[in-house]
């Protein structure tokens, strides 16, 4: 995917309008960082991207629906399967994506092998997080939307995972991704969602 368009895009829930007449467009190797007060609508835009829900006016480009293939969502929530083991966990991913994984590596990698048999109940929201992201290794997407990923991180994490998605975008990936508080990520594009509240 060379570029993801967003021509006057409106978000409206029930009688509230969330946001109205945003326009972007970011490319191949770009981040765009998305940024505004709570309620501003910086979720439902990455939902929206995600095609989970619909523009309630305007328009994405390329129009298409996405599978899970073709996106990584990383949400505020984990996405994690308490009842299961950490590893089980990302078995289930290697599944979903019809992939083969090195567990250990990967496990290895986020810092989280002693876990490894542990249910997903016992790990702090840290770790959590850092399970949380594990797919966006397991299967390689064009677009990485990622919703406020840098909570609970500590500040060697968050270092960690802006260099993951400088790799990322450095093999042309594009990410959007959404923040609440400062983040010292470097992006190419910047839009506060509070500019198009009505």
């Amino acid at each position: 995917m060379d570029y993801l368009l967003a021509e006057n895009l409106s978000c409206i829930r029930g009688s509230n309008t969330v946001f109205k007449n945003l326009s972007f467009k970011v490319s191949r190797g770009q981040i765009l960082h998305i940024t505004g007060a709570n309620g501003s609508g910086k979720t439902s835009l990455l939902r929206m991207i995600a095609g989970f829900i619909y523009p309630s006016e305007g328009k994405i480009i390329p129009e298409k629906n996405y599978t899970h293939k073709d996106v990584h969502f990383v949400g505020q929530k984990y996405a994690l399967k308490k009842n299961l083991s950490v590893e089980k966990n990302l078995s289930l991913w290697s599944y979903l994506y019809q992939k083969k994984i090195n567990t250990d590596q990967i496990l290895s990698d986020l810092d989280l092998t002693q876990y490894k048999d542990n249910d997903i109940e016992v790990l702090s929201d840290g770790q959590k997080r850092r399970l949380s992201i594990a797919r966006l290794f397991i299967h390689s997407a064009p677009i990485w939307l990622l919703d406020e990923v840098h909570v609970h991180l500590d500040s060697e994490w968050q270092v960690k995972l802006d260099h993951y998605i400088y790799n990322y975008i450095n093999e042309g990936g594009i990410v959007l991704i959404s923040s609440n508080t400062k983040i010292e990520l470097n992006s190419n594009i910047d839009i506060n969602l509070t500019n198009y509240n009505v």
